[in-house]
């Protein structure tokens, strides 16, 4: 599903170069769930954006589901992206002035799915997540918790074959943590591909295997 391989990326300013990472090597296999562990400046934001087709890489391969990325435009990262990839980041991300079905069905939108069909779906997520009684509800109304929900949400709507999570319950208490951790794992055991980066070692012990960075390599 995912191969890196000997994945270079450098941050240049007017004053100085910061090399990232420096030739990471990692291959993840459809339906399993990897936490990524590591000190702050390991690397691991920058892996997952890689990963994600957020950002590219300077030097090395990364092949997706069987497909060399190192070529690809930003039209066509995008593309992939909307395919394969879902999200859920630290701070859940949500719009403010959109409601929790608009927000859920957003990437819905983005592949010119109608908008009574892309609600449907939307609702149809947010019922087996615990949150159809807070669709019509907008962010600003939800506690930390029923966010990151949302946010989880957000990330199923389109049916991603990987899902990636940054730091998903770093801001929550910890029996709210435990209960985001439940969800994501019961979507890996549907067979979603899982990677997930984390400070915590509860959270990383749920996954199937842990990849520890330091200083922009894999230990």
């Amino acid at each position: 599903m995912i191969k890196l391989n000997q994945i270079h990326k450098t941050y240049t300013t007017q004053f100085t170069e910061l090399h990232v990472l420096k030739g990471v090597n990692i291959h993840i296999k459809c339906g399993e769930m990897v936490a990524i562990m590591g000190s702050s400046g390991s690397g691991k934001s920058t892996l997952m954006n890689i990963i994600g087709l957020l950002d590219k890489y300077d030097n090395g391969d990364y092949y997706l589901n069987g497909k060399q990325t190192k070529e690809l435009n930003k039209v066509e990262m995008a593309s992939y992206r909307n395919r394969f990839i879902g999200f859920v980041f630290q701070n859940a991300n949500l719009i403010a002035y959109k409601n929790i079905v608009e927000n859920v069905a957003l990437p819905l939108y983005y592949r010119n799915i109608k908008r009574k069909k892309r609600n449907s779906e939307a609702m149809d997520i947010l019922q087996n997540l615990g949150l159809l009684n807070h669709a019509k509800h907008f962010p600003n109304e939800l506690s930390g918790g029923q966010k990151q929900r949302v946010a989880i949400a957000r990330a199923l709507v389109a049916n991603p074959k990987i899902i990636l999570a940054d730091e998903p319950t770093g801001q929550l208490d910890t029996a709210t943590s435990n209960d985001i951790i439940k969800i994501i794992r019961s979507i890996n055991e549907q067979g979603t591909t899982v990677i997930i980066v984390t400070h915590e070692h509860s959270v990383a012990r749920q996954a199937d295997r842990i990849v520890f960075m330091k200083d922009g390599i894999i230990e």
